[in-house]
């Protein structure tokens, strides 16, 4: 949905917004809500873009093939956000699939691998690696806990992955999400995550996703 500036196309059609596919193109007398699309780089904000696809399968509802979960795109993300099992949703430019499965997206889990013909919006994961846009990765957990609704612990702020970096990015007192490696700590809170403050301590099994602060043209990350 395309809306312009240009006052010759507004007083021929007065309030009146353009829609049309594909991707965007300069021209700065238009701007543009564009819907998600891995292919064209655009994700969710709290999704990481990266090439190639998911290769951990599972069955989900409505899906077109058993076996996958292959979804209308209207519903792909909403879908995602709310499955445990899903770390991303992707899409491909390979015909023959576009043909079978036409307006869909297929949704995975484990993390993306090479392929040309497929790009993904991947969950931040930073054991994966993966942080969200505004974060850096870093080895270890950060050392100031608070507390935050909906925590599985007193005292701290541990809630689930699909929430975490949107509770971050909005809580002052929140500077990074971890996630853990260790197998009694993930079966003790699954599919969880842990926000604090403070800065990052060195802690065997845990990666942590910093918030970045930008200064004078450069950005860093907050300690």
């Amino acid at each position: 949905m395309s809306e312009t500036s240009h006052s010759g196309w507004l007083k021929a059609y007065p309030n009146s917004y353009s829609l049309a596919g594909g991707l965007l193109v300069a021209n700065r007398e238009w701007a543009s809500c564009v819907k998600l699309s891995p292919q064209g780089y655009l994700c969710p904000s709290d999704y990481a873009w990266q090439s190639g696809n998911l290769k951990k399968k599972f069955n989900c509802h409505g899906t077109k093939v058993k076996g996958h979960c292959i979804l209308p795109k209207h519903k792909a993300f909403l879908v995602c956000s709310q499955t445990p099992a899903c770390q991303g949703v992707s899409e491909t430019s390979n015909s023959g699939w576009l043909k079978a499965y036409p307006n869909s997206y297929t949704l995975a889990g484990g993390l993306p691998v090479a392929n040309s013909e497929w790009a993904s919006c991947v969950k931040p994961s930073p054991q994966g690696g993966l942080c969200a846009p505004g974060y850096a990765l870093q080895l270890g957990i950060m050392n100031k806990d608070f507390e935050c609704p909906g925590s599985k612990v007193k005292g701290s702020c541990i809630i689930p992955k699909h929430e975490a970096f949107s509770v971050c990015s909005h809580t002052p007192a929140c500077q990074g999400v971890s996630e853990t490696s260790n197998l009694m700590e993930e079966k003790a809170y699954p599919h969880t995550y842990q926000l604090a403050g403070g800065f990052v301590v060195a802690k065997p099994k845990w990666m942590t996703c910093v918030k970045v602060k930008f200064t004078a043209g450069e950005n860093s990350v907050i300690n």
